[in-house]
């Protein structure tokens, strides 16, 4: 079995790693420099195409158009969620719960929404952004956007929280528990799974996350962020890939995302159940490689990334 991973960084990497142990021949594509890596870095051969592989799949929802569009598995999917206004109304559609929003285009002033949905709100564009990248806080009148943005009332939570789920292609549905993350200047810095009191939300999580999987017919692993509000769950984002938020599972579940993605996304069966030992993964940020981490009780999984400041370069997970 033969298949391509849209995107050259970790994600894809951390595939490549679960495929050699499937028997899959796992390439990866970087639409930027359009070459492809196995193993090794290797140059595009001009006669590559979609007919050269069994099934791709992406590392990434915001994608430049590529030659493997048209068989791209959740294409749709992933459309949909490189601008975060039909995001929205989607949440809205399905009645999933979400902080009160409005849209907010270039050179509009965000002074109705202040008035309208909250006296605090964060803006974000549209459209790219990551880590807290392309966000602004408005609490002042007088902000006008400088990009097509929506913008989000600003809801007090008392922490936040994500869960990481596998649908297959026979609409078959397995979850992780609800996993607390926190946050250093909008980037990840560490994962608790479970969460503590995950119980109390597991069922509301996986409904949020079981219909939008069901309702966009996608096929793979899916991960949504969430405020936890205290008696509520309101979405923050959701990410059709695997995400940050589930590498804990590497070590400390019977199966790990990157396998669940492979095994749905290729057609092989889905475990019966998932079960999991209480973890902590610990994000490594603009670092250079310490082997004295190898002393402590946790797995390292390095990135092979040149550190600079912010930029994710591995992480640990530490069996508790």
């Amino acid at each position: 079995m033969k298949g391509l991973v849209i995107g050259a960084g970790q994600l894809g990497a951390m595939m490549g790693e679960v495929a050699w142990r499937l028997g899959i021949e796992l390439w990866r594509y970087c639409p930027d420099t359009h070459r492809y890596f196995f193993g090794t870095e290797m140059d595009a051969r001009g006669d590559t195409g979609p007919s050269d592989f069994d099934w791709v799949t992406a590392e990434r929802e915001l994608l430049p158009q590529t030659p493997f569009h048209g068989v791209l598995l959740n294409l749709a999917t992933y459309q949909l969620v490189s601008d975060r206004l039909p995001q929205k109304k989607l949440y809205d559609e399905l009645g999933l719960p979400t902080a009160p929003w409005g849209e907010l285009n270039t050179g509009e002033s965000a002074d109705p929404l202040l008035r309208d949905i909250g006296s605090k709100l964060v803006v974000k564009a549209r459209q790219g952004g990551y880590d807290g990248k392309g966000q602004w806080r408005v609490s002042e009148p007088g902000f006008v956007s400088e990009a097509d943005c929506i913008a989000e009332a600003m809801i007090p939570f008392s922490r936040e929280v994500s869960i990481v789920g596998v649908r297959g292609a026979d609409g078959r549905k397995l979850f992780y528990p609800v996993v607390e993350n926190i946050h250093k200047d909008g980037i990840l810095v560490e994962t608790q799974a479970p969460a503590a009191e995950a119980g109390k939300w597991q069922a509301e999580a996986e409904r949020i996350l079981g219909t939008l999987m069901d309702h966009l017919g996608y096929v793979g692993v899916m991960a949504v962020e969430l405020f936890d509000c205290g008696d509520k769950l309101l979405i923050n984002e959701m990410a059709p890939r695997v995400h940050n938020s589930g590498h804990w599972s590497q070590d400390g579940a019977n199966v790990c995302q990157f396998e669940l993605h492979l095994r749905a996304v290729a057609g092989l069966p889905l475990p019966e159940k998932l079960t999991w030992v209480p973890t902590r993964m610990d994000n490594l940020i603009g670092v250079a490689l310490d082997y004295q981490w190898l002393a402590g009780n946790g797995k390292v999984h390095w990135y092979n990334k040149e550190p600079r400041p912010g930029r994710k370069v591995g992480h640990i997970n530490t069996l508790l």
